[in-house]
């Protein structure tokens, strides 16, 4: 089974022109790190004209929206990047767990 590309969203406060939900960004991933056999680390590039959306504090997380069997599944990942020293960038860090959609996926 091939599985269809995943969309990257990042939830802001704003909400969409007409009020359904979040404004959802597609997201470039700019580099997979390997670090270790079960985990790897993911970082996105802030898209251009978008950086006053990305703004963040330490602790929030980013929502994914991935393939799952049954249509598209929303997981939410912790951001491990810092908003002081990260300047347009965005990294979550991913470990596989048995039967984890997402992490299985990723």
């Amino acid at each position: 089974m091939q599985w269809p590309r995943a969309s990257w969203w990042f939830p802001v406060t704003e909400p969409t022109t007409g009020g359904d939900g979040p404004t959802r960004y597609a997201l470039q991933v700019r580099e997979i790190v390997r670090e270790t056999e079960d985990a790897c680390s993911i970082v996105f590039d802030v898209p251009s004209g978008a950086e006053a959306d990305f703004v963040y504090k330490p602790g929030q997380f980013l929502t994914l929206q991935l393939p799952g069997p049954d249509g598209p599944v929303a997981r939410c990942y912790s951001l491990g990047s810092s908003p002081h020293v990260d300047e347009n960038l965005l990294k979550v860090s991913v470990k596989r767990v048995r039967d984890g959609l997402g992490s299985n996926w990723i």
